[in-house]
């Protein structure tokens, strides 16, 4: 029991603090390019114009319809793609 408790300290003490970060949105596009039904390769504008702030210790919620863009506003600011400017 002590080895564990032991164990547990150590990893305690070894865990960094996050920092607190805001992340303001300013008239974001995402436009990835995608292959069209003939197979040619086209730019489609799938997030428009968006303008937030995910301000920390909040919530957040992220509604709309089905295809509206919620998944790709996610994935830019996720990071899980890469993000240019243009």
């Amino acid at each position: 029991m002590a080895a564990e408790e032991a164990a547990l300290d150590a990893a305690a003490a070894s865990i960094v603090p996050m920092k607190q970060v805001r992340v303001d949105l300013v008239d974001l596009t995402y436009s990835p390019s995608v292959r069209d039904a003939a197979g040619k390769r086209a730019t489609k504008v799938v997030v428009h114009g968006v303008t937030t702030a995910f301000v920390p210790y909040t919530v957040t919620a992220l509604m709309g319809p089905s295809g509206s863009g919620k998944t790709s506003l996610l994935t830019v600011v996720g990071p899980l793609t890469l993000v240019t400017k243009t």
